[in-house]
């Protein structure tokens, strides 16, 4: 609750008229002085009154990606006068002046929505008064996907490590022996360990030859600029949604070596540049693309993947530019 423009206008007005009138020794620009004194603290008092409406806020998409579009509407129940609104998302405030409103979505992250204020101001517009109306939600903000070719390799190469390390379950190599479930080929049951366990056994294949995708995304400080940041995490959702769309093994890791554990575009949502000093990815087999600032990737990334893809922003160079060329060299 506090004066309006207009109210501070006549507040300025008032106490100049109070101070003229003491000095001057004239009584009617005392009294008009206390007049706006006396006008300003009544609409403060109107102002203060509680609408105590019920107002409804629907978000839709609850989920957009980064620079998509996002509106809330704005469901109102008895209002009682003219009043106005406004909300919050992110630290900004959004003034309401129809029922249905954009949300601001050029930031990434899962933001509280909320709380939803109605004002009252008093007839002479002197004051303002804000109340709370309604409650909290949130909206999500994604990175933004493009177009991008799956673009996995081979998920084994020769490089060091257990057989199973990368290994997907279905075809050709042997990976171990397990009890037979119903649904199992019989010409893949393990007479050996049939007879020395006295229950049906048999072979755990696996396919060497699944393509795999892994994404280390440089969050390094000062590695990309803070905008760069942006579009080389765009990159990252971009080639992980369409290599899983694809059907090809993905998996994401962070600088110093931290591997995402959760979904990967839910992880993107939050991410942002560490402390961290080295590169590196604890994984081997299929391709390896580097999302970084720079234009080489460290020597010791090579060896455990079959090859690795540099993709550098900055210089002018965003995630549409740098996609554009990653589709052209994956035909």
């Amino acid at each position: 609750m506090r004066p309006t423009r207009r109210g501070v206008a006549v507040l300025i007005t008032a106490a100049a008229l109070l101070v003229s009138g003491w000095w001057l020794r004239y009584p009617l620009l005392t009294v008009l002085g206390a007049t706006g004194f006396g006008s300003v603290a009544a609409a403060l008092l109107v102002a203060r009154r509680d609408p105590r409406i019920e107002a409804t806020r629907t978000i839709n998409p609850g989920r957009v990606e980064r620079g998509g579009p996002a509106s809330a509407s704005l469901s109102v129940r008895d209002p009682r006068g003219p009043l106005l609104f406004r909300d919050r998302i992110a630290g900004r405030v959004v003034v309401v002046d129809t029922t249905e409103y954009r949300l601001p979505t050029d930031v990434r992250g899962r933001f509280t929505v909320g709380p939803l204020e109605a004002g009252r101001e008093d007839p002479l517009g002197l004051a303002r008064g804000w109340h709370r109306a309604g409650g909290f939600t949130t909206l999500t903000v994604y990175p933004r996907q493009r177009p991008a070719r799956p673009g996995g390799g081979p998920s084994r190469s020769a490089a060091p490590g257990p057989a199973a390390d990368d290994l997907w379950p279905g075809s050709a190599e042997p990976r171990g022996v397990r009890e037979y479930a119903p649904g199992d080929e019989v010409r893949h049951l393990h007479w050996k360990a049939t007879a020395h366990t006295g229950r049906l056994m048999v072979r755990e294949l696996a396919d060497p030859r699944r393509a795999a995708l892994t994404v280390l995304l440089d969050t390094r400080a000062g590695a990309l600029a803070p905008d760069d940041f942006e579009e080389a995490v765009d990159v990252a959702a971009s080639l992980l949604g369409s290599a899983a769309a694809a059907g090809v093994r993905t998996r994401l890791f962070t600088a110093g070596g931290h591997e995402v554990p959760e979904h990967p575009l839910e992880a993107l949502v939050e991410l942002r540049q560490d402390d961290e000093r080295t590169l590196a990815a604890g994984a081997t087999g299929g391709r390896l693309v580097l999302i970084t600032g720079g234009a080489t990737a460290p020597a010791r990334l090579g060896p455990p993947f079959s090859d690795v893809v540099v993709v550098a922003l900055g210089g002018g160079v965003g995630a549409e530019q740098a996609l554009r060329r990653w589709n052209e060299g994956h035909r």
